[in-house]
């Protein structure tokens, strides 16, 4: 559990040119915001991702939550106060300085505990249906790629009659013949004390939904994402103009809301819009406030808890890498070979989205077309966290990509400039390709694809 603490405007003279690396984000007031690469976030204490803006007065985290998201990230003001001279923020991440963090697993390691924990929970009905029906990947996919739904009604400690304690976890790793200890760096894991109970027990953790695994290029497991099943709305009361009763509003992601009273009756219900202010007429007066929604995926991690991890490894967060029919029987026959040969790659942003537009690759393509636009496709984790791409595309001898973000990228300032960037990175590299299509056909590759129409190709520097 985190530790409130105010936390002091940072002095940004205090870093050199080599700590901070400046972005393309640019605030309305004309403020740059600067990455942590050599030092670490204030916040949550890892170097990389996280941002600060030039003045010091706000920080954007991309892992540890509050009741501010900004996208996948969250928002912390650090707001200038010339009385005090200090931030009005709370510092969520303050943790007690005897919680032990565990080392960053392998790979091996890390696939060898996750497909396990994939098989212990399973996916549930309604989770496959939504995968099918609405994500249209094949039941063979699903089970092929280990999705799973995590629930907190799993028990993972368990008292016999005895009177003596275990860890389900325990029993699995001594059933599958791996060490006690493999949950040691696996992100999500954590260590737990009981009163009665000398052994540090393992617990895995995280919010409930579905569990997206993430997949290296040798097939192996290195991360989970979570698809959340209920995303948190968060409300910040703007203006309340009665006196005369407490009202507490309630709401969901799909934009409704309910206003109680302070005994819970109902009194008033509505649609309203997200980043903006909402007034609503109650019986004593005006109610305005504004709503936000937190993120839809989260990386599983047990970052700040005992023996915990997050879940950057190597080459930071993980990216999802998969191999349509013809590339996953090279690698299946011949790994060395796989590695060595000259590669065409899609690119696109998420987990899930990744599977599924490989799936759907050969129903709209041919081989020979494949040759040229790719038979693989690597999922990075976000639009602005493609810098470990580039060693991945040297790791592979990639020598062409097919670049596929989302076709609301001309409508998005902030994604146009991270493609821009990456764009410029890769073409000094590869040969660089885009895929645009119409955003009627679909928003992203994985719905185009699966709506059966082809984008336009246009090489860029061939």
């Amino acid at each position: 559990m985190a530790k409130e603490e105010i936390m002091n405007q940072l002095d940004m003279a205090q870093f050199s040119g080599r700590d901070l690396r400046m972005t393309s984000k640019v605030s309305k007031n004309g403020n740059h915001w600067y990455e942590f690469i050599r030092v670490a976030c204030p916040i949550c204490g890892h170097t990389g991702n996280c941002i600060v803006n030039e003045t010091g007065t706000a920080i954007i985290c991309t892992r540890c939550e509050n009741k501010h998201p900004y996208g996948t990230a969250w928002y912390y003001s650090l707001k200038y106060s010339a009385k005090t001279n200090q931030s009005n923020a709370i510092r969520m991440s303050k943790y007690a300085p005897d919680v032990k963090q565990a080392s960053h697993a392998n790979d091996n390691q890390l696939d060898k505990v996750y497909r396990l924990l994939l098989l212990y929970y399973g996916l549930t009905k309604a989770d496959f249906k939504t995968l099918t029906s609405q994500r249209h990947l094949s039941e063979e996919t699903i089970k092929h790629h280990h999705y799973a739904t995590f629930t907190e009604s799993k028990r993972q400690v368990v008292r016999t009659e005895s009177g003596k304690i275990y860890s389900i976890w325990h029993l699995l790793f001594k059933k599958i013949g791996i060490p006690l200890d493999s949950w040691l760096g696996v992100p999500g894991f954590y260590g737990v004390t009981l009163p009665d109970c000398k052994e540090l027990l393992p617990i895995f953790n995280t919010v409930e939904g579905t569990l997206i695994p993430f997949r290296n290029a040798s097939n192996l497991i290195t991360g989970l994402q979570v698809r959340v099943h209920k995303i948190p709305v968060y409300i910040k009361v703007i203006n309340k103009q009665f006196k005369s009763m407490a009202y507490k509003i309630h709401a969901s992601a799909d934009g409704s809301f309910t206003i109680t009273d302070r005994y819970g009756e109902e009194i008033t219900t509505g649609f309203g819009v997200f980043h903006q202010e909402n007034t609503v007429q109650l019986p004593d007066g005006m109610l305005t406030f504004k709503m936000s929604k937190g993120a839809k995926y989260i990386w599983v991690t047990s970052v700040h808890k005992l023996e915990g991890c997050g879940p950057s490894g190597d080459l930071g967060l993980p990216c999802q890498i998969d191999l349509d029919g013809i590339y996953q029987t090279l690698r299946l026959e011949a790994p060395a070979n796989f590695r060595q040969q000259p590669k065409t790659a899609w690119i696109t942003e998420g987990g899930l989205k990744t599977d599924v537009a490989t799936e759907q690759l050969s129903q709209v393509f041919t081989t020979q077309e494949l040759d040229k636009f790719g038979h693989m496709i690597i999922g990075v984790p976000g639009t602005s966290t493609w810098r470990p791409l580039l060693k991945l595309i040297a790791d592979l001898n990639i020598t062409r990509v097919t670049l596929a973000y989302d076709a609301d990228f001309v409508s998005n300032k902030a994604v146009q400039t991270q493609y821009s960037k990456l764009i410029s990175a890769l073409s000094s590299r590869v040969v660089v390709q885009i895929a645009i299509w119409n955003i009627n056909d679909g928003k992203g590759i994985d719905d185009c694809l699966v709506n059966r129409k082809r984008p336009k190709i246009i090489c860029l520097n061939a």
